[in-house]
């Protein structure tokens, strides 16, 4: 197996985590990649209602955790059964978790604050929890990437 068709998933990884943690600065893509979670959050408090703000917190929280388990399970289901197509189906999966995140990293990140910050402490919390965030698109590119070989290696034995 090549190198570059090896760590095919941890190069797009890197990639990704490159471009996010540069756009760190711009705070233009953090604040974009908060629609999602900012959907599910308003959901939340329709459902839950006048609760205090911890409950919706976590609500999110656990919903983005689960959108990010299903995620990666079919898309690994995905590679596996079609390798030819790796590279557009990781492209499309790490930009699918762009949105999913670093708005975990940013909850998780604020949930030991909620009672006491205020909106300026959330508003910067995504700016300081980002660039953590993005670095997790190499670790789950390299994690990947490990799991397809080991998968190859049994399929050859």
């Amino acid at each position: 197996m090549k190198l570059k068709h090896k760590y095919q998933v941890t190069i797009i990884g890197l990639i990704f985590s490159i471009v996010g943690f540069l756009s760190t600065f711009t705070f233009v893509l953090p604040i974009i990649t908060l629609l999602y979670s900012g959907l599910i959050e308003s959901i939340f408090s329709l459902i839950i209602g006048d609760t205090p703000y911890k409950n919706i917190g976590i609500s999110v929280i656990a919903t983005l955790i689960l959108t990010f388990i299903i995620s990666t399970y079919y898309y690994i289901k995905s590679i596996t059964n079609r390798p030819e197509r790796i590279k557009k189906e990781t492209i499309f999966y790490f930009s699918i978790q762009f949105f999913i995140l670093p708005p975990l990293f940013f909850y998780l990140n604020t949930s030991s604050n909620w009672d006491k910050a205020s909106d300026g402490q959330f508003f910067f919390g995504i700016y300081e929890s980002f660039p953590l965030s993005c670095l997790m698109f190499l670790f789950i590119g390299l994690f990947i990437d490990l799991f397809r070989m080991i998968k190859e290696k049994k399929a050859r034995n």
